[in-house]
């Protein structure tokens, strides 16, 4: 699948056509790659092809970190975890100016955003359904639970159900929301020649 910026398939970011190479951002992170492990002189540009790949799951709505609903620095972990790079990798100026030109050039419009906040929405209810799980457990693990401490338990208990209640309307919600995006994009893809170019990318 093609992503305007750049060539995405099989999860992995492949050799970029000449158009994207004259991005200015783009010609400095594959210039800076000297090397990496399994590609010694920096020849293949494994790791500028890493780099062009964090942008994509940080930048593109449609990268598999967005659609879980991952953000901010958890968006980033997801995205090193993914393409393999180092534990102590964060995007620098260069990066974060491509990540802003990729979510201009690709901000899939009213239908984006609200697939993102649902998703962002649905990532936020399950870490805290996980947070109540975790703290339920360790209350009834602990030893002479008090009468006023199973109150509290069963406190948790009924929230643990409400938020798990509502996890099939967010999963339906999602659901409808990329459906809904898939059609608006149809669409639109005649037009996709004219797409928005800033001026670092001339």
């Amino acid at each position: 699948m093609y992503y305007h910026l750049f060539k995405i398939e099989d999860g992995e970011v492949r050799p970029l056509t000449s158009r994207e190479a004259t991005i200015s951002e783009v010609r400095t992170i594959l210039q800076r790659d000297k090397g990496s492990p399994g590609d010694s002189d920096g020849r293949k540009k494994l790791f500028a092809y890493k780099e062009l790949g964090a942008v994509y799951w940080i930048a593109d709505y449609r990268s598999p970190g967005r659609l879980n609903g991952y953000e901010g620095k958890d968006l980033i972990d997801d995205a090193k975890r993914n393409f393999n790079l180092p534990d102590d990798w964060e995007p620098d100026k260069t990066i974060l100016d491509l990540v802003k030109i990729y979510e201009y050039n690709n901000n899939g419009g009213i239908a984006a955003k609200t697939l993102t906040e649902i998703a962002s929405t649905f990532r936020l209810m399950l870490d805290t359904v996980a947070a109540v799980k975790e703290k339920l457990r360790a209350k009834l693990n602990a030893p002479n639970v008090t009468e006023d401490e199973l109150k509290g338990l069963m406190e948790l208990s009924n929230s643990l159900l409400k938020l798990a209640a509502d996890i099939p309307k967010k999963t339906k919600e999602i659901e409808d929301a990329k459906e809904m995006l898939k059609h608006i994009e149809d669409d639109v893809e005649v037009g996709r020649g004219n797409v928005k170019i800033l001026s670092s990318m001339k």
